[in-house]
């Protein structure tokens, strides 16, 4: 399960994690990511937002709004506590606010956990 989908603060780079659900495998097993970002020379008034919500075992949306007047061009998402039992449903950046969405997989987590969105936000 994709995990973590995220820029860093200066927007220079992108973070991607996966985990393995550990109950639907047996035995040994290996996973490959290949994380591609597109990128553009920074521009005035570019910016990260970013939103997060609580941790406990519930279904979540979570949204982050560009201030106005700029608007989300792409959006990230981290999972926290997911531990590969959690999908990442909904990554959507055309709206204002750009929105991620995520629930558990039919194995479901135990523990409680958490989402976080990150927009990208340009005029």
């Amino acid at each position: 399960m994709i995990e973590i989908v995220r820029p860093n603060a200066t927007l220079t780079s992108v973070v991607v994690t996966a985990t393995l659900d550990p109950s639907a495998i047996s035995g040994p097993a290996s996973n490959n990511m290949t994380a591609y970002a597109v990128c553009i020379n920074a521009v005035p008034g570019q910016q990260l937002v970013t939103a997060t919500s609580p941790m406990d075992s519930a279904d979540k949306t979570v949204s982050a709004t560009c201030p106005f007047p700029t608007v989300p061009h792409g959006v990230g998402a981290a999972l926290r506590n997911g531990d590969g039992r959690v999908n990442l449903l909904t990554l959507d950046p055309h709206v204002n606010p750009a929105v991620v969405a995520a629930r558990e997989n039919a194995s479901g987590q135990p523990e409680n956990w958490g989402l976080s969105t990150f927009a990208i936000c340009l005029r």
